[in-house]
């Protein structure tokens, strides 16, 4: 019973990371194109929001964790802790990014967020060098342009002229249609 109230607990917490993330990585890209800032520059926004939603996921992961030490049955944190908030911080920001140092070690049913923790944190986290090649390789094209000419960019990127369409395939031995 309490490997279920765990499972749910781990089915929550993927689904709210998995929602912080792409909330902070839709407005980071909403923002972005309106900063008046350079384009080169805007890749540090691009950093720090991801950076902002890893650490609000890890705090969430670290609470959860707490709370857990509270309900019998469901495990606990154990090794070289300290008694303090930092514990379950650390903990969690060790298992959020694969890193396991192995001071600190969930016992019990526990056992299972941690792996669900890690295996999230890797999924959130290569989401995040996504977002932040796509949004290089956007912003690093508009380098040097002026913006009349990143919106001409951006207007042809959006709708492909005919040239830039596939031409229709032919079947073979038949000639093409007037």
């Amino acid at each position: 019973m309490h490997f279920a109230t765990v499972a749910l607990l781990s089915l929550l917490l993927v689904l709210a990371t998995v929602v912080i993330h792409y909330e902070i990585l839709r407005i980071a890209s909403v923002l972005m194109p309106r900063m008046a800032i350079p384009p080169r520059s805007r890749i540090l926004v691009v950093i720090g929001a991801a950076f902002i939603g890893h650490v609000l996921q890890i705090l969430l992961y670290a609470a959860a964790y707490w709370g857990a030490q509270h309900v019998p049955g469901l495990g606990t944190l154990q090794g070289a802790l300290e008694g303090d908030a930092i514990d379950y911080i650390y903990y969690s920001a060790a298992s959020f990014t694969t890193l396991g140092v192995g001071d600190i070690v969930a016992a019990g049913p526990l056992r299972l967020l941690s792996g669900i923790e890690s295996l999230n944190g890797l999924i959130l986290i290569t989401w995040s060098a996504s977002f932040t090649y796509i949004a290089m390789e956007r912003f690093w094209t508009d380098h040097g342009r002026s913006p009349e000419e990143r919106a001409i960019a951006r207007s042809r990127a959006e709708s492909p002229s005919p040239a830039q369409q596939p031409a229709p395939r032919r079947r073979p031995g038949r000639p093409p249609h007037g």
